[in-house]
């Protein structure tokens, strides 16, 4: 099959094989139509536009495993197919729903799309070396005609347990529709992939590859007898199977064979300074490769061009060309250790805490003040254990543009916390929404200025999901406040609630355009705990009941609350997690002030907190705010409401913002 002005579809187009197999085909002379899931996605799509040759030999088209018939026009008029979308998702919580059933529906929609277009002369399906030697009977050597236990992977539920079901059937499923329906049709089964990569995250078999220096210990059993792949060699095999007039059938693509030893050796020998385990718990110190054959392949006329060393030399420099790892590191936990971040408005509630437990991570950070010489301001800063070598405080201000530059400058991550608030403000619009607006902004081209941020966390607020006429039952992060409602309306705190939902509006619209990997995290009202020597502005609302600002009731009469301790967990979790995406909900609880009248009433007796509430019926529903989409990433909250409301009228008390004893405060 020649290649000369023939358009071909690749399917998944945005991911690490994918992107890597757009750059070989327009190399190689092929148009390619690329099927992403949201062209409009910088984030997604800007690695893909800027492959050599893109401006002319690729095209970008939207299309979804879940639709059906979503990637009939792109496939129209190809004369081949490369099927590489899967769904992949290993914290799943419906693996059969979410992941199983929509690879087995994906790929069949493919195969009709093929039919209906009647140009296609060829469809390569990506499938996995996975699908060939999961069972309870291990044998010496596998090859093509083996196949992986389903039962078994249901039963066990090893790690990925999911992907290996989802690739194993929907390849099964997809040999029958080829037989039925006469369609030429291939099967690739690479082994674990691993090289350099195009996308701005890092690859989830680089995870996979990589755990020895980033102690991800959950996917030692994957790489336990590890097979091997260079994303070179296994993008080369796609198009030679596509162009091979005699290929037929399943093909593992397989370059070498080992064990979690034989990594550890390697990178220790290549990259002493990450210190890799030389042992490993519940896996034997001598173990026996399992073996996959290419033979089937390479007898075709195949030829792997790269060995392990290459693998995994490709993929950690490129990891420490990214920012992924360190480029020099002692103990690199979790890829941080010698690290820079910047935090905004780090004097404030959460920027502090956010700031020492940043230090305790092993970040150095710089912390932006508006005046870094106000020591009673900066000194709670100046007190946290480890500041001495970790911290530097630096000058800005939302209000000046391109004064946060120097701070990001070299910077791997920014986590944006400062904000305007003014409850009093006399000129809103200009005093408060207009500089959340600008001073995002303002982050965001500092950011894409330093060149060396991997990733930018801005703090919005959950305020941004639920103030609309119509209530629902849940709200999640597909929902946005009205802000015109609030703007008509004026109750407390509005010119807040509207400064921050347009500020994270505007952001996210910056962040496609120039893309920028940015996250949003949207906390409910924040308590527990505090290092700054004033009352945050949180905690007076959320003590309201107790010193009788009965102003800020109507914000806890349905209150959503959360520990400031997990909010800025949340924050490194969703800065060190390759797989966060888009808007996170972090609420820990959902409550009435009733409720949190009953508990400062039980454990704090002498406070004499009101039981009735003017303008607030006795009985209450709770709105409610999901937080699934996190914890559904794997985070989880460690503190309960009555743990936020004890740490903080303690902390209070010790401050002595809050009478120890009151018999009517």
């Amino acid at each position: 099959m020649g290649s000369e002005s023939l358009t071909v579809c690749v399917t998944g187009a945005s991911g690490f094989i994918g992107s890597w197999l757009v750059m070989r085909l327009i190399q190689r002379g092929y148009t390619v139509r690329a099927t992403v899931l949201d062209p409009d996605n910088m984030k997604e799509v800007k690695h893909l536009l800027d492959i050599p040759g893109a401006k002319s030999k690729l095209s970008l088209w939207k299309a979804n495993l879940a639709e059906e018939g979503s990637f009939d026009e792109a496939i129209k008029g190809c004369i081949g197919v490369f099927h590489l979308a899967t769904p992949i998702d290993f914290e799943s919580k419906d693996p059969e729903n979410e992941v199983i059933k929509p690879a087995i529906r994906g790929v069949i929609d493919i195969m009709k799309a093929c039919l209906k277009a009647k140009s296609v002369r060829r469809l390569v399906f990506t499938s996995s070396a996975i699908t060939t030697h999961i069972t309870n009977h291990q044998k010496s050597l596998y090859d093509e005609t083996c196949w992986s236990d389903v039962e078994l992977c249901r039963r066990a539920k090893m790690t990925g347990w999911m992907y290996f079901v989802s690739k194993t059937l929907a390849e099964q499923e997809a040999w029958k529709f080829a037989k039925e329906k006469g369609l030429d049709f291939i099967t690739i089964l690479p082994s674990l992939v691993v090289g350099p990569f195009l996308l701005p995250s890092m690859p989830s078999s680089l995870i996979t590859a990589l755990s020895p220096i980033t102690r991800k210990e959950e996917h030692y059993s994957i790489i336990r007898q590890a097979q091997f792949v260079h994303v070179e060699d296994i993008c080369l095999a796609h198009i030679f199977l596509f162009e091979e007039p005699k290929a037929e059938g399943r093909y593992i693509c397989n370059a070498c064979d080992v064990t979690i030893h034989d990594i550890a050796k390697l990178i220790n020998k290549k990259y002493p300074e990450y210190k890799v385990p030389t042992k490993f718990e519940k896996i034997p110190d001598e173990l026996e490769p399992v073996r996959l054959s290419s033979k089937k392949i390479r007898n075709l006329g195949f030829q792997f061009k790269y060995s392990f060393e290459d693998m995994y030399t490709h993929a950690i420099d490129a990891c420490k060309e990214k920012g992924f790892l360190p480029k020099t590191a002692e103990i690199p936990v979790n890829w941080h250790e010698s690290l820079t971040v910047c935090v905004t408005g780090a004097s404030g509630f959460i920027g502090s805490w956010l700031v020492m437990r940043l230090i305790q991570r092993g970040y150095t950070v710089r912390a932006t003040v508006v005046d870094p010489d106000n020591m009673k301001k900066v000194k709670p800063l100046l007190d946290i254990p480890g500041a001495e070598s970790k911290l530097s405080l630096w000058k800005a201000n939302l209000a000046e543009e391109g004064s946060f530059d120097e701070a990001i400058k070299g910077c791997i991550g920014v986590f944006h916390v400062a904000t305007p608030i003014d409850f009093e403000s006399k000129d809103p619009e200009n005093e408060v929404i207009k500089p959340a607006i600008r001073g995002v902004i303002d982050i965001m081209k500092a950011c894409l200025k330093a060149k060396s941020v991997r990733r930018l966390i801005y703090t919005s607020s959950a305020i941004t999901t639920h103030i609309t006429n119509h209530h629902k039952s849940l709200y999640d992060e597909t929902c946005w406040t009205d802000v015109e409602l609030c703007r008509r309306e004026k109750m407390p705190g509005w010119m807040y609630f509207v400064s921050k939902t347009l500020a994270e509006q505007e952001a996210w619209k910056f962040a496609k355009e120039n893309g920028l990997d940015f996250i949003t995290i949207l906390p409910t009202l924040v308590v527990g705990a505090f290092l700054p020597p004033s009352m945050p502005s949180s905690i007076i609302t959320a003590l309201s009941p107790i010193i009788r600002k009965e102003e800020h009731y109507s914000i806890i009469r349905q209150g959503k609350l959360v520990h400031i301790e997990d909010i800025c967990l949340a924050h490194i979790f969703l800065f060190e997690e390759p797989k966060a995406e888009g808007r996170y909900i972090c609420n820990a609880c959902d409550v009435t002030i009733h409720e949190i009248a009953q508990l400062i009433n039980k454990k704090y007796p002498e406070y004499k907190v009101p039981t009735e509430f003017e303008k607030i019926p006795d009985a209450l529903v709770p709105v409610r705010l999901s937080s699934k989409k996190l914890r559904d990433l794997g985070f989880e909250f460690k503190y309960s409401l009555e743990d936020m409301y004890t740490q903080a009228i303690d902390a209070c008390r010790e401050k002595g913002l809050l009478p120890k004893t009151a018999e009517s405060p």
